[in-house]
């Protein structure tokens, strides 16, 4: 199950997280009493850890550590290498030391220091990747959410009591419980990021410029149509001359070039999770034909459309 946000709202920059389509699943419940340190390397998908109580530490590859306390959750989008401690200065081994035993479906690790006790709920973020999302590759590499100074520090906090308690019942289902409390967490701290001042990173900050937002909801969500540049500006009350260069000053790409990413984007999806005709695809995501989607598939992706088939089956089998 996946969980985005309203559709049906006016809000174009929604309606864009919208096609983000992420799903949360918790892996681990981590029991540790200091002194402890734990790298995690680099993952195909995006992780988090929810300070349960206590407090920690947790710091990117090459970053400065930052300090989370009971309530916060610290999330890295695009797995990138980090490590989680007790203290910025403790000695940290790789985590397949520390092998986790079983508890049903959730595995359970414990390191046990004698000293401070910490735990953390850690877990997986899976984003749509069938072709990479604008907005996944603007976010920051670490995101901290929830605390006194966070605006949703209040439903963060009370989401992360929510998974303390659905983890002390132990009851059937509760691995999908998590996985949906997951979810909700990661979309504030979207929010929160979209929302943070001085924001300036790319497609981000593109989005909270409203004639823009609007602009890229309408490619996301009518891709079939033959938009020009011209139709796109007279959609968002601009002219084409003043559209054009801050659409394309926003996105780093001009709105035809962007259009194009997106239907690959699309059509990728399609190809890879449905058993749709190549033919049938390219309809839906505004090509003439088979050929003309295999052309513009194989120039951005570099396979071709029955190619990228096969080769996303084989992946999601090995899963």
């Amino acid at each position: 199950m996946s969980v985005s946000l309203d559709q049906t709202s006016g809000d174009p920059t929604a309606r864009v997280m919208d096609t983000l389509r992420l799903t949360g699943a918790v892996f681990s419940l981590a029991d540790l009493t200091a002194p402890w340190g734990v790298a995690s390397g680099e993952h195909d998908t995006g992780l988090f850890h929810a300070v349960i109580s206590g407090s920690c530490w947790a710091r990117p590859d090459g970053g400065d550590p930052v300090f989370l306390s009971a309530g916060q959750v610290v999330i890295f989008p695009q797995g990138h290498e980090h490590v989680m401690l007790d203290d910025r200065d403790s000695r940290v081994s790789p985590t397949w030391q520390h092998v986790p035993h079983q508890h049903g479906r959730l595995a359970r690790l414990s390191i046990d220091g004698g000293g401070k006790a910490t735990k953390l709920l850690c877990g997986t973020v899976h984003f749509d990747r069938s072709r990479v999302h604008p907005m996944l590759t603007s976010l920051p590499s670490m995101i901290v959410v929830g605390g006194d100074e966070d605006t949703n520090g209040p439903w963060i906090s009370a989401t992360v009591d929510m998974m303390r308690r659905e983890l002390s019942l132990a009851q059937s289902g509760s691995s999908g419980v998590l996985g949906r409390l997951a979810d909700v967490v990661v979309l504030y701290a979207l929010r929160s990021v979209l929302a943070g001042e001085g924001v300036e990173i790319g497609w981000l900050e593109a989005l909270r410029d409203p004639a823009i937002a609007e602009a890229v909801a309408l490619i996301h969500e009518r891709p079939s149509e033959p938009w020009t540049v011209g139709e796109l500006a007279s959609a968002v009350g601009m002219s084409r001359s003043a559209f054009y260069p801050r659409f394309t000053n926003a996105l780093g790409e001009p709105p035809g070039t962007y259009l194009i990413r997106w239907r690959i984007h699309l059509a990728a999806r399609l190809i890879a999770e449905s058993d749709v005709t190549v033919a049938a695809a390219a309809r839906q995501v505004g090509y003439a034909d088979d050929a003309a989607l295999g052309r513009a598939f194989r120039r951005w992706t570099g396979v071709t459309p029955s190619r990228y088939r096969a080769l996303r089956r084989t992946e999601m089998e090995n899963q």
